[in-house]
C-alpha cells in the first residue's frame, strides 16, 4: 500500500489497507450474490450496468488473483534477488513493482498490481485524508457549481 501510495498519512494508509482486506473478503459472497440473481433482475443490471459489468460481478474472483499473485510476486523477488519480497530494500520493491506492471496483462504479478491499485486508491479516497484532499464537503448544496465560470 504505501509503495503504491507513497508518502500519507499512516492512518489513512491503514485505512487504505483495511479497505482492500475487506473487499477481497467480501468479493466472493458478492460473486454468489449476482450469480444467484433473478433472470428478470439479471436483465434489469444488465440494462442499468451493461452486461460486461453484471459479467465481471458474475465471475471475478479477486481473492485468485490475490493468492496466485503473490505466489508469483514471491518466485519473482527470488528469482531477482533471491530475497523475500519483504526482505527487499524499499528501492528494490519499487523496482520490481515497476518492472512487474509492465507484464503482460494475463501476468498474475500484474493483475495482482492493478487490483490492489485501484483499491487502494479506492479506499485512501474514502478516508478522512483522502476526502481533505479531494476537498469533499459532504452532501452540500450549491446555488452555482464551485469553479464553473459558465453563466449560460
Amino acid at each position: 500500500m504505501e509503495i503504491l501510495l507513497g508518502s500519507v498519512e499512516p492512518s489513512a494508509l491503514s485505512q487504505a489497507g483495511e479497505w482492500l482486506d475487506g473487499w477481497l473478503h467480501s468479493a466472493a459472497a458478492v460473486r454468489a450474490a449476482a450469480q444467484r440473481l433473478d433472470p428478470l433482475h439479471r436483465t434489469l443490471a444488465v440494462a442499468y450496468y451493461g452486461e460486461a459489468s453484471v459479467r465481471d460481478l458474475e465471475t471475478a474472483d479477486p481473492q485468485s488473483i490475490a493468492r496466485d499473485g503473490l505466489r508469483a510476486l514471491h518466485e519473482l523477488s527470488r528469482q531477482t534477488y533471491a530475497r523475500d519480497f519483504g526482505a527487499l530494500t524499499h528501492s528494490e520493491q519499487v523496482e520490481l513493482l515497476t518492472s512487474a506492471a509492465k507484464e503482460s496483462a494475463e501476468s498474475p504479478v500484474r493483475q495482482l498490481l492493478e487490483v490492489t491499485r485501484t483499491e487502494a486508491i479506492r479506499g485512501y479516497y474514502t478516508s478522512a485524508a483522502g476526502l481533505k484532499e479531494l476537498d469533499y464537503r459532504g452532501n452540500a448544496y450549491y446555488g452555482e457549481s464551485p469553479g464553473c465560470e459558465n453563466k449560460s
